[in-house]
């Protein structure tokens, strides 16, 4: 993260970063006030790195800095500033692109996934369980007419556009993708959330992220594609080609956030970015963990400059347009650890480290102890001795 070095500072440096916000603010189907997100807390952040001062010395390592840009994103100069509450959102929906045999899962694959994870059944409804994680999966684009038991329907459209040669969504198909999105988090929030997480459930949703991300970051396709959850030589040939389509397409005039979402992205997309959009505006950090909420995050900042200040990234992603994402977002991982994939998977293993960091500075005692000697220093370089 960027604030592994001098938590303070580099808070009141990254926190003052704006960009002109997109054409299109128009698109968003808002009430008549200003997109504007709230100024993290500064003095929360210095309330929480004294109290940090009464911990061991070197306790929590890197996470010492993550506990206060916390204090400064909840705005809580004083206890408690652990998060009583996580909770996840899955947008599900099928993209055209998936069936041009793009990814390591079968199209069908979606609706298998919002079943099984509304349900509580597979990897990350266990890990959910064991973060005390509420989720609620939402069925945005789904290919099927079908009702999925313990699935919310918003339904936007039936399948997202293929891309490499047609629009993924119409201009009113974002909007409405958006404010579902939108509506997603300030259901979370007004149930007493303080801390989301948000991600998508998609086959083909890497491949649109992908052709985004290239177009964000000025990537070539091939650099952008990637592998996704796993493809051969052949497969990879037909994702860069889909990607490098999807990409030149955006090309034509200079497209804003919402036609960007419009050209190339998909209902899940569109969804994500109103997510994280609505979380940073209502002042709550949201996590997200891969290619597709890192283009879903750069597009919130569109939307609304320093939206970017609330997303927290648990890990890095393998490959170049992860981490050119993150430059775009002045941001770095909570962590070096590669935790893996699956549906929030990375944000999920990292909710209970989180938990615990906070913790231990919320629990910090009242006084110094009286034990340390006038010549005691709590950081040091220890390559430089």
């Amino acid at each position: 993260m960027c604030l592994k070095l001098t938590a303070v500072n580099k808070l009141a440096v990254g926190f003052g970063v704006s960009v002109p916000s997109a054409r299109d603010g128009s698109v968003l189907p808002v009430t008549s006030d200003p997109l504007q997100v709230p100024a993290p807390d500064l003095g929360a952040a210095a309330a929480s790195a004294e109290r940090r001062g009464l911990l061991p010395a070197g306790a929590l390592g890197e996470f010492a800095a993550v506990a206060d840009t916390l204090a400064a994103l909840r705005g809580a100069a004083v206890p408690p500033i652990t998060p009583a509450s996580v909770r996840l959102t899955v947008f599900a929906g099928d993209h055209g692109i998936a069936a041009q045999d793009v990814s390591a899962d079968l199209p069908e694959a979606t609706r298998r996934r919002a079943a099984d994870l509304a349900s509580g059944t597979g990897y990350t409804a266990l890990l959910a369980h064991r973060a005390a994680v509420g989720v609620t999966v939402i069925d945005l684009a789904i290919d099927s007419d079908d009702e999925i038991g313990g699935v919310r329907r918003n339904r936007v459209r039936r399948g997202s556009g293929r891309i490499d040669i047609e629009d993924a969504l119409t201009a009113q198909e974002v909007a409405r993708a958006i404010q579902a999105g939108r509506d997603a988090a300030t259901a979370d929030l007004d149930a007493g959330a303080e801390m989301l997480i948000g991600s998508v459930c998609g086959v083909g949703a890497g491949v649109a992220a992908a052709a985004i991300g290239a177009f964000l970051t000025g990537l070539e396709p091939v650099d952008a594609a990637g592998r996704g959850t796993g493809v051969d030589d052949d497969a990879w040939i037909r994702r860069a080609t889909a990607v490098r389509d999807a990409r030149y397409r955006l090309t034509v005039g200079n497209p804003d956030a919402a036609t960007q979402l419009r050209v190339a992205g998909g209902a899940d997309l569109a969804a994500l970015t109103g997510f994280v959009l609505e979380s940073a505006l209502r002042g709550i950090p949201v996590l997200v963990d891969d290619i597709p909420g890192a283009v879903a995050a750069v597009l919130a900042h569109r939307f609304a400059p320093g939206a970017e200040r609330y997303v927290l990234v648990p890990a890095p992603v393998p490959g170049v347009l992860h981490r050119r994402l993150l430059e775009l977002l002045r941001t770095e991982p909570l962590t070096g650890l590669r935790l893996g994939g699956g549906i929030a998977g990375p944000s999920l293993l990292m909710v209970p480290l989180l938990a615990a960091a906070t913790a231990a500075v919320d629990a910090a005692p009242a006084a110094a102890p009286g034990d340390r000697a006038p010549w005691a220093i709590d950081d040091w370089d220890a390559e430089l001795l």
